[in-house]
C-alpha cells in the first residue's frame, strides 16, 4: 500500500512528467513516447523502470550501456537488463525521498537509454 508521503512525491514525479491521469497503485505502468515506464511500491521502496523497444541489440550496446550505468555516479544503483525486444534500466529509492530525487533518477534512465539507442 502506497502511503500518503509516496503518494504525494507520486502525484508531484508523475505530473512533472506529463502524466495527468492516474490511478495510484503498489505496480503502475504507463505507455509513453518512445519507452515505458513502470512504478514499483514496496518494503519502503519505489522501483522505477524504464524500458525501450529494440529490434536487436548487440552485446556491445548492452555492454556499454552497462558500463555507462557503473559511471553514472553516486546514487541508487542501476540494474540494465535487456529482453528480446527491449532494453531497460531499473534502480530503487526510498519512497520516502523526494519527488525532485524520484525526477532526477528517472532523467538519468531516460538519458542513458536515449544515448544508446540513438
Amino acid at each position: 500500500m502506497v502511503h500518503l508521503q509516496a503518494r504525494r512525491n507520486l502525484d508531484v514525479f508523475l505530473r512533472k512528467n506529463g502524466i495527468l491521469q492516474f490511478s495510484v497503485a503498489d505496480n503502475m505502468s504507463f505507455q509513453l513516447p518512445g519507452h515505458r515506464l513502470d512504478l514499483s511500491f514496496g518494503h519502503s521502496l519505489l522501483q522505477i523502470t524504464l524500458s525501450a523497444p529494440v529490434k536487436w541489440v548487440s552485446d556491445d550496446i548492452f555492454l556499454h550501456l552497462m558500463a555507462q550505468a557503473g559511471l553514472a555516479g553516486h546514487g541508487p544503483i542501476l540494474r540494465v537488463f535487456r529482453l528480446p525486444n527491449e532494453l531497460g534500466i531499473n534502480a530503487a529509492i526510498p519512497d520516502t525521498d523526494s519527488a525532485e530525487s524520484w525526477c532526477r533518477l528517472y532523467l538519468m534512465q531516460k538519458k542513458l537509454i536515449h544515448n544508446i539507442l540513438n
